[in-house]
């Protein structure tokens, strides 16, 4: 394309004023060009990817309008803001809205979703021109253009803004890079950079000059358009001037990581500081606690918020310095907290005296819950005498060289022109902060004031607690780099040197890393290596000589660690004597006053006594030995306490023996004595008692006149309570009698009709018995009424006996109610055998505890037909599965858990959650009432059992169950499977378990003749047996047989359940033929992505 191809006069729309200008001045520089490409492409499709407050995508849907085009205009964008572009309320995109539907809503939209969210409303090769300017990161710009390349058309041509912009984490420009060779391009330097690709084969000849001009044309083009947009840019600053945000005086860096607890106590620490003219840069780096809700519910027009992937401190920081605007920068730790006066204070010095470049307080030390503790930061490695070291210097780079007294970067106010001039903190995880202030020290004049105006927290989470090897592989790194390549004679008194050497030696305080120095500095030095060689060191983990050096701090620790432990146990022991000593002490003090209370006792006590002295005695020599057992191993003094505890105890038995001895005798004496006293007076009362009868011997006579009268009424009145009783019996007979008839009437015909009816053997009374009227009924009514009943049964028969014709009544057909007998009188199995299960213990111990009824085959809707025993064992095979499961996952059944049997049918699973586990919470549901009814009527109301609708909604609160668990139920699922997917995870507790079984493309694979899917799809009329010879049709493939019973076979694919289903829930795994044919589904509920 020439130059003459893009006269102005001839295309006088590029030179058209924007109808719309904010205050975002980064794209405006490119209007006149988006007018141009609109004209020259004359796209059908123009959609753009983050649109901010519309600048770009007005001038676009302008040029629309303007040039009459028949074109379609998107925008998409989430409108909430990001890192590069800062974060904004919803404000911005309503503003937007206003603006924009008036006047170009009939071929324009503006659509409020994510970029991978807009894919599927866009056809593969619809999209003309496609302008991209969301995230600048490089993974996130190259994900957006792979993402929507596809929808690009045959004459497409994508537009990439901010290529030429290389800071802050802008990354267009590293895909440019690897782009403009793969295709026709072009960019324009000016406004930040904007790239031209030609994606599509059939470019228009006006785009497809653009993008093939030569050298000279490229630069007159680039003159034309950066010229054009200059104009449109200081035409706006002319006709609408925007008033200019002045820089603040301190910028105040937070680098947050899962700090929640102290978070918002930190930034209140800032926002109330005396001094308010500052800037609050918060960088969360990667939290996954509540940090970002924390942050963003403080509303202050000072804080910016961004967000990022966690980099690590030192990282974060250096982020945070380039989005640092002011004169100063200050940095505080997440879990840190500045006085109100720090800032006030900080600039008095800074501003009063420029050739102070950084200033720090001392520091106050708090635990977790805020209350100030003692804690030793810089050990004071100073001799006692101070002439042999540098102590008396009183130099802050020498005071450093002792240890980091200056605790954190929490404790940093600096001039910003500091990290211009000596750089931003090194790549160090634990010592960074160390490795600066030496930095800073060296180079620049720096101030303490000496009062604390930082609170430094100590809690169980610091950094520095997590690896102390690593620690000291970093502080060897320093020194040796410090060593290396610093002047020392910059830095040391101008002395002799050998006197520097020794004061030297004194005041350095390398920690454990003195070998990591003196193997560092011979080999950079004999070997020439680069400066670079340090930065390796840091950035390589798996560096070998930097394994070497930490493995070998490591072991130092762990010694250390074990002579602390060694000592601790000895101090444990020392005071386990010391309680022994007491406890003899005690014991002789109470053998001494038993001794005296017993004179007959006195030689017993006295061997007693003798013994004690002896325990004295000992304990001495124990005493005495104290200090050779610090010498003595921790197992050899552990067994010497034993030997000493059990004398001790010895001991003691012997002094409890001898007072439980002395005690007898005494109480012997004293029943004795007793019993003396209690003769005496018995023959006294005795005495008494013979005057008393002589006296009143006429009494007794008369007594015994009334007492005759008294016993003939009450002969009378039992007569009159026999009477009664005898009434009160017929009645109870007759409501006996009546009660028996209405349970005849339960079997729902004659009794004379049942008598040649079969039925299974029952155990009553471990005897087996014949088939008469008396044994089926005891299994039905309370054991308290069998006997009236009998009484019942026998007029019957007594009625009947004239026909000579005996009467029977069978069990009936719906219910089975010994499920002993039942297992006992099976011949054989077809489908599944005790012997299959994961059994925990024997059959029969599972029988004993299962005493309820079986449903007959039709209450089953046919399930095993008449195989009784089988369907029983199936419920506890699935049952043993679950558990099997659960604890596969670490989730026991305990009591007080909750469970849900989902499709339930008559019980066959969740009887044995209730047979064989405790206290359980069990809940049960079938879209068929009559299940429901069953389990209810003959298993009880411990299981809450209740008909469920076809449509997804229990009536449970949320995050209620333990575990939930469906089988054959989204086989039969054609709609709504989600929203049944979501109604388990509302009722699931968190981390609880879904056990479900599905029809998948396994199943679909080995189906064939016999299985009873197979015999169910063969009336499908679209089902064919040569379907099975390819796979699955499609990710869910449903057949409906239309109303009534199941009528829908569903199948999934397993890949759909990992990708679906797994939006909803953990996909933990998947059993093949886990329950017959079918696959089991395992999933645990967890936070959603």
């Amino acid at each position: 394309m020439g130059v003459k191809q893009v006269d102005v006069l001839n295309h006088s729309f590029y030179i058209e004023a924007p109808h719309r200008l904010t205050d975002i001045v980064s794209w405006q520089g490119h209007i006149p060009f988006a007018f141009a490409i609109m004209q020259w492409l004359g796209p059908a499709v123009f959609t753009e990817l983050g649109t901010h407050k519309g600048d770009s995508y007005c001038a676009f849907c302008q040029a629309v309008k303007g040039l009459k085009l028949n074109c379609s205009c998107y925008a998409l964008d989430h409108w909430e803001g990001d890192e590069h572009a800062g974060m904004y309320g919803k404000d911005v995109f309503e503003e937007l809205r206003s603006y924009h539907d008036p006047l170009y809503s009939d071929f324009s939209k503006l659509l409020k979703m994510t970029f991978d969210e807009g894919l599927s409303h866009f056809s593969d090769a619809s999209i003309d021109l496609l302008h991209i300017d969301g995230l600048h990161a490089y993974e996130a710009v190259k994900h957006d253009f792979c993402s929507w390349l596809p929808k690009m058309s045959e004459k497409g041509v994508v537009l990439l803004h901010d290529t030429d912009v290389r800071e802050q984490g802008f990354g267009v420009w590293k895909l440019w890079e690897e782009l403009k060779g793969n295709y026709p391009s072009f960019e324009f330097k000016h406004s930040h950079g904007l790239g031209v690709l030609g994606v599509g084969k059939s470019l228009p000849p006006a785009v497809a000059d653009l993008l093939n001009a030569n050298a000279e044309d490229i630069s007159e083009i680039q003159k034309i358009f950066s010229d054009l947009g200059n104009a449109v840019i200081q035409d706006k600053k002319t006709s609408n001037p925007e008033p200019r945000t002045p820089n603040p005086l301190i910028s105040v860096i937070i680098p947050a990581y899962n700090h929640e607890k102290y978070l918002k106590e930190t930034i209140a620490s800032v926002l109330e500081q005396t001094a308010s003219d500052f800037e609050l840069i918060i960088i969360n780096d990667g939290s996954q606690d509540r940090s970002e809700e924390i942050i963003l519910s403080i509303n202050d027009s000072r804080i910016q918020y961004f967000y990022q992937e966690n980099q690590g401190a030192h990282n974060t920081l250096n982020r945070g310095i380039r989005l640092a605007r002011g004169k100063y920068i200050s940095i505080l730790n997440s879990d840190d907290i500045y006085y109100p006066r720090r800032f006030e204070e900080f600039l008095k010095i800074l501003e009063q005296e420029p050739s102070v470049h950084a200033v720090f307080s001392h520091v106050e030390f708090v635990d977790d819950q805020g209350n100030f503790i003692k804690y030793k930061t810089a050990e004071d490695n100073w001799l006692k005498c101070p002439e042999l070291s540098f102590k008396t210097e009183n130099h802050i780079f020498l005071d450093l060289l002792a240890g980091n007294f200056l605790v954190s970067t929490s404790n940093l106010f600096c001039r910003k022109s500091v990290f211009d001039d000596i750089g931003y903190f090194l790549n160090l995880r634990y010592a960074h902060d160390y490795e600066f202030f030496l930095r800073v020290c060296y180079h620049f004049k720096v101030c303490i004031v000496q009062e604390p105006l930082l609170k430094y927290r100590i809690h169980s989470a610091n950094t520095i607690k997590e690896n102390e090897a690593e620690t000291d592989f970093e502080l060897g790194l320093i020194f040796s780099k410090l060593l290396l390549n610093y002047d020392l004679k910059k830095i040391f008194p101008a002395e002799n040197a050998y006197t520097l050497m020794a004061k030297f030696f004194n005041s350095v305080k390398p920690y454990n890393s003195e070998r990591m120095i003196m193997t560092l500095i011979p080999f950079v030095l004999s070997h020439n290596l680069e400066e670079e060689f340090f930065d390796v060191l840091a950035e390589q983990p798996e560096n070998p000589f930097r394994k070497a050096c930490t493995d070998y701090f490591r072991d130092y620790l762990d010694v250390w660690q074990d002579s602390q432990t060694a000592w601790k146990k000895w101090s444990e022991t020392n005071e386990q004597l010391v309680r022994t000593e007491k406890k003899l002490s005690e014991t002789s003090e109470e053998a001494k006053k038993w001794w005296l209370n017993s004179q007959e006792t006195w030689k017993t006590w006295h061997e007693i006594n003798r013994y004690l002295a002896e325990s004295d005695k000992k304990l001495t020599e124990i005493a005495e030995s104290a200090e050779r057992w610090r010498l003595i191993s921790a197992a050899e003094i552990n067994g010497r306490l034993i030997e000493a505890e059990k004398k001790a105890a010895v001991a003691g038995e012997a002094a409890e023996k001898w007072r439980l001895i002395s005690e007898y005798a005494r109480q012997q004496c004293q029943e004795s004595d007793n019993r003396l006293r209690e003769v005496e007076k018995k023959l006294a009362d005795s005495e008494k008692e013979i005057k008393k009868c002589r006296l009143h011997s006429d009494n007794v006579l008369k007594k015994q006149n009334e007492t005759h009268a008294e016993l003939i009424e009450a002969e009378r009145k039992l007569s009159e309570a026999d009477k009664k009783y005898g009434e009160i019996t017929r009645k109870f007979q007759a409501i006996t009698d009546s009660y028996a008839y209405r349970l005849c009437r339960m079997f729902s015909r004659p009794l004379e009709k049942l008598s040649d009816r079969q039925i299974l053997p029952l155990k009553i009374k471990e005897k087996m018995v014949t088939d008469t009227i008396e044994n089926p009924i005891r299994n039905y009514i309370n054991r308290e009424v069998a006997d009236t009943f009998s009484r019942f049964l026998e007029k019957v028969s007594s009625a009947h006996q004239a026909s000579e014709r005996q009467i029977s009544i069978t069990v009936p057909l719906k219910c089975f109610v010994n499920l002993s007998d039942v297992s006992r009188y099976c011949e054989g199995f077809s489908s599944i055998k005790p012997e299959d299960l994961k059994l925990e213990k024997p059959i029969d111990d599972y029988i004993e505890k299962d005493r309820f009824p079986l449903p007959s085959t039709e209450d089953r809707e046919g399930y095993m037909d008449e195989r009784h025993f089988e369907y029983w064992l199936s419920g506890l095979g699935d049952y043993l599965n679950i558990k099997h499961i659960l604890k596969k996952y670490d989730y026991c059944l305990k009591p007080g858990f909750s469970v849900y049997d989902m499709g339930c049918a008559s019980g066959r699973v969740i009887r044995h959650f209730l047979c064989q586990e405790k206290e359980l919470d069990l809940w049960a549901s079938d879209v068929n009432s009559n299940h429901a009814e069953w389990i209810s009527k003959y298993i009880g109301t411990t299981i809450k059992a209740f008909q469920n609708h076809f449509l997804p909604h229990l009536p449970m609160e949320d995050n209620y169950f333990d575990i939930a668990y469906a089988f054959s139920v989204f086989t039969h699922i054609d709609s709504f499977d989600f929203a049944w997917l979501a109604e388990l995870r509302r009722i699931l507790k968190p981390g609880g378990i879904a056990y479900l079984t599905i029809h998948s493309d396994h199943t679909w694979s080995i189906m064939k003749a016999g299985l009873p899917i197979y015999d169910a799809l063969m009336t499908h009329p679209d089902f064919s047996p040569d379907l099975l010879k390819s796979p699955l049709p499609q990710e869910k493939t449903v057949y409906r047989w239309g109303a009534g019973g199941y009528s829908s076979n569903v199948f999934y694919h397993t890949e759909y359940i990992k990708n679906i289903w797994g939006r909803y829930f953990e996909v933990l795994e998947i059993i093949r033929e886990g329950c017959f044919y079918q696959d089991v589904v395992v999933l645990r509920k967890n936070l959603l992505k």
